[in-house]
Formats: C-alpha cells, structure tokens, sequence
C-alpha cells in the first residue's frame, strides 16, 4: 500500500466535513495504459458532486499471465517494448544470484526477480532507474536505461523539457504522477 494513503483518507475525513464529496484510493498504473507497475495513493474531491476514482481501461499486470488473458472489456496492459520499440530482452537493477532462481547473462548468474522482460510493464519507476541495465540477448552487452526511455515508461512525450543534471532528471521523472494516470483521475473531477 502506498504509504501515503492513510493520510489522503485523514485529509478525506476533513474536506467531508467542510461539505467536500470525496473518494481515496489506490490505483495501478499499468490499469490506464501506463507501462510499468506503479501503485499510486489518489484522493478525488469535489464540492458539488460526487467525486469517484477512475475505472481502469487496461488490464492489470500479472506475472506469467498474458497480456491478452483477463477482461475483454479492458484493453491489455502496455508493455515496455510497446512504447521504446525495444527487442525482446531483460530490464532491471542487476545483483548477482545469492539464493532462488538465477539468470544467466555473459556468464554471470544474477537475481531473476531483479528483471522484467521488455515485453512487461517495467517496474516501478523511480530515480533509480538511472541504473538500470536493459540486455538484448544472453550474450549481449547490457545498455544503461536513459532518462528519455525512463520518462517515457512513465508515459511522457518524447523531448519532454526535463531541467538539470542526469540524476536530478531522474528524479524528476520517477516524483511524477503518469501523464495517462493523471488524465483519467483529472477527467473524473472534470466531469
């Protein structure tokens, strides 16, 4: 659970006391065409109507259960290779194997729970994507994850402005609320 959700539902309880209609609530990234798995704590309020979280239009992400599997009313969820036209390859914050299952890449045997294959959402985006490492191939050598590929597994537009040095643009990129999450929240209280 997001950790500030308890506090969104504290501020709910105030703004209902001041007159406000108000929901809270935990949404999926991923469930509104956003290609990574991020779990979002969202508080919707409204004076003069009833403020409700948005219905998701794409599938949840589950591990091993395909994108076309679930809901045939909810589109699929969006996967990495989707959005960056990146060859099927792994995603992710390499360390080596310690215990559990392994991948082997050029020889060494890292964590299989520290990737994503490029045809999944990614994981949570945060600053540290900075040090992510995306593989082609088994044998092939591993490329850095750019801030451009990073903004845009947070689904925003190519050349966006970002301001300052790599790691500041990192962070910058992993504070944001997705551009398609923030659209469907806004066009809930818009409505």
């Amino acid at each position: 659970m997001p950790t500030v959700l308890p506090v969104w539902e504290a501020m709910a309880e105030v703004l209902r006391h001041e007159g406000y209609s108000v929901t809270t609530g935990k949404l999926a990234a991923e469930e509104y065409g956003v290609p990574q798995t991020r779990s979002r704590a969202i508080l919707v309020a409204k004076r003069n109507s009833r403020a409700e979280l948005p219905a998701p239009t794409h599938r949840p992400f589950r591990k091993g259960v395909p994108a076309a599997v679930g809901d045939a009313a909810l589109r699929p969820w969006t996967a990495m290779a989707d959005v960056l036209d990146w060859p099927a390859g792994l995603v992710g914050f390499p360390r080596l194997a310690d215990e559990g299952e392994s991948v082997t890449i050029n020889g060494t045997s890292y964590r299989a729970r520290d990737f994503r294959s490029t045809g999944e959402p990614s994981f949570t985006v945060t600053e540290k994507a900075r040090s992510w490492l995306r593989w082609d191939g088994p044998d092939a050598e591993p490329a850095r994850v750019t801030a451009e590929e990073a903004a845009a597994l947070q689904s925003f537009p190519p050349g966006y402005p970002w301001q300052g040095a790599r790691t500041k643009t990192f962070q910058q990129i992993g504070n944001a609320i997705p551009p398609l999450l923030a659209r469907a929240i806004l066009a809930t209280v818009t409505a």
